[in-house]
């Protein structure tokens, strides 16, 4: 059941981020022209930022061709997904960071060629743009929340079980009755005791929830002998 919902979670957050990210792209406009009332980015105009924003790269000079090392963010963009669809907790946070940081730099464009001859227009920034950054947050934030509870469980999961033994009567692979105590005196160190029962030993074949899950299925099919 959390495996299904830390993957429900995980196609939730894929979804919004994904949503918004189609919206601003295909719907809404990115920037205005300064003074105009329309734009000839106002339907699609996300889009065709998208497919042709690489040549902003190309056009411009100085700090303004800067501002269009944003049109990267959509490569990873796609990668920051991979990476959350895949658990790489730190490779999901790299390039999800990323991802926002070169959204943003274009936030501080004011002026784009909007001719061969190379004449400048101001522009304001719209909520196409706007809502393009948002679903990189979305991204980062519901992304980064699902995975650091994949990375709680998977180091909860792989510590040593101490606290199962302290208290215990009966050794939990077969139930034998412990006569004394399997840690010693420094109540930090396993004694190793080899079990006559099972044949498991404390602190080796139960060292960790997995050590002791693989032990005891291999005990059960080989007659619990």
């Amino acid at each position: 059941m959390k495996i299904y919902n830390i993957a429900t979670k995980k196609k939730a957050i894929i979804t919004l981020s994904l949503s918004c990210y189609l919206i601003a792209c295909l719907i809404l406009p990115p920037f205005y022209y300064d003074g105009a009332a329309t734009s000839l980015f106002d339907f699609g105009g996300g889009l065709f930022c998208v497919l042709c924003g690489w040549a902003g790269l190309l056009f411009h000079e100085g700090i303004l061709r800067v501002y269009f090392l944003s049109w990267f963010a959509n490569f990873t963009y796609v990668i920051a997904i991979r990476h959350l669809i895949k658990n790489k907790h730190k490779a999901f946070i790299y390039w999800s960071c990323n991802t926002v940081g070169l959204g943003l730099i274009f936030a501080f464009c004011r002026q784009i060629i909007v001719d061969e001859a190379g004449h400048l227009k101001s522009i304001t920034m719209a909520s196409g743009y706007y809502l393009w950054v948002i679903s990189f947050l979305i991204l980062l934030i519901g992304g980064t929340y699902t995975l650091t509870h994949v990375q709680d469980k998977k180091y909860a999961k792989s510590q040593p079980q101490k606290q199962w033994h302290r208290r215990a009567r009966f050794y939990k692979f077969c139930r034998y009755e412990l006569k004394s105590s399997p840690w010693e005196e420094d109540s930090l160190s396993p004694s190793h005791e080899i079990y006559p029962c099972c044949g498991a030993e404390f602190g080796c074949n139960d060292y960790t929830i997995d050590a002791t899950i693989t032990y005891r299925n291999r005990w059960i099919k080989s007659g619990a002998k």
